[in-house]
């Protein structure tokens, strides 16, 4: 757990983090035909090189855990097979219904995933764990909300500089007394709100989810390897092998490849498997059960 728990991660995720903030930053400064067609590429490349590996990684985890679909077979095979059915139903009844449930799955599964890093990185009080959650969740209705006014471009980046300013200001002040590791607390704190803040700044909206939940398709691809590598004694072939064909065939789908269009009509198929990643995430990672903790604990130090 020793690299998890270090500011060079942290500022390895920040520095992916500002390096797509900024290309996207460009891109959205200019309106040219030429710089729309390099933003769907862009997101494309995001995609392909960290959104779907971060999906992906949820089918070696759960074959590490199969002995939970006899054990939990109301939670493992059950619901999610409700999950599918329903799911499938509402994205052919109403897609702004199914968008809605989709969107509001996602930005609840990424704040938890936040609180749990947060946890692990900053080993902080138990207050301050108890409030980081509900904060995380009402300062990304406050980045939702602010789409609603009427700003221009650089508006939004100086909101998003201001933002940034006072809540490293705000790290300073509550983590003022700690006498080790203050960069990586103050850091760690920090991450989970940057993660939604280019909803306030970039009109696409999928392209914000992509430069900000950068942070979160890192921070779960490097712990669910290790998981992978340390408890379930996964090949390496093996992992990238899983992980490659997922990726190719998922971003072929919704990349529009496979029926020739920007918006693929097998849309739906990866779709409904990240709904089951949302899902599965809820107890692949909660130490509270015996075997996760097992697994956790061998596979992170």
């Amino acid at each position: 757990m020793s690299y998890i728990r270090s500011l060079k991660f942290v500022s390895f995720c920040f520095a992916a983090y500002a390096i797509l903030f900024l290309f996207s930053a460009f891109f959205q400064s200019s309106t040219s035909e030429q710089n729309l067609d390099n933003l769907y590429s862009f997101k494309l490349i995001i995609m392909l090189l960290l959104a779907e590996p971060h999906f992906a990684f949820t089918i070696p985890l759960l074959i590490g855990y199969k002995e939970q679909f006899t054990k939990r077979a109301i939670e493992f095979k059950v619901i999610p097979l409700l999950i599918i059915i329903t799911g499938c139903a509402l994205y052919f009844y109403s897609i702004a219904l199914f968008s809605f449930i989709f969107l509001f799955a996602n930005i609840y599964h990424v704040n938890r995933q936040s609180l749990g890093f947060y946890k692990l990185q900053a080993g902080a009080s138990k207050k301050l764990n108890d409030t980081y959650e509900p904060l995380l969740h009402g300062f990304t209705l406050i980045f939702f909300l602010t789409r609603l006014l009427e700003t221009d471009f650089n508006e939004r980046l100086i909101f998003a500089g201001c933002f940034l300013i006072a809540l490293l200001l705000l790290g300073f002040f509550l983590f003022r007394g700690a006498k080790e590791e203050k960069g990586l607390k103050i850091c760690s704190y920090i991450q989970g709100f940057m993660i939604f803040l280019p909803v306030a700044v970039f009109e696409d909206i999928l392209l914000a989810f992509a430069i900000g939940i950068s942070i979160h398709y890192i921070q779960y691809m490097v712990i669910s390897w290790l998981i992978c590598r340390n408890s379930f004694n996964f090949p390496y072939f093996n992992l990238l092998l899983i992980i490659a064909l997922y990726v190719a065939l998922t971003s072929s789908a919704l990349g529009g490849f496979i029926t020739l269009e920007n918006q693929s009509l097998i849309i739906f198929i990866p779709t409904m498997l990240q709904l089951l990643h949302f899902y599965f995430d809820g107890f692949l990672w909660t130490r509270d059960n015996e075997d996760v903790a097992i697994v956790m604990r061998k596979g992170l130090g």
